[in-house]
């Protein structure tokens, strides 16, 4: 797999930018009970994911 995943020419292949920056971010607990959405005693991950869904001050363009 590790030689198929390499085995390119150089024929199109363009320069690209990787960036990462350093993000403060909220991991939800799953054993929150106020994160339940739809009452059935158990947050799944979808309620895990709305809860969590705020990351407007890492991808902000701020940096």
């Amino acid at each position: 797999m590790e030689n198929y995943l390499w085995s390119y020419d150089n024929q199109g292949l363009r320069l690209a930018q990787i960036r990462f920056y350093q993000c403060v971010t909220t991991v939800p607990d799953p054993n929150d009970l106020s994160l339940d959405l739809n009452g059935d005693g158990v947050v799944d991950a979808y309620e895990l994911e709305v809860a969590a869904s705020d990351d407007s001050a890492c991808f902000s363009g701020a940096h």
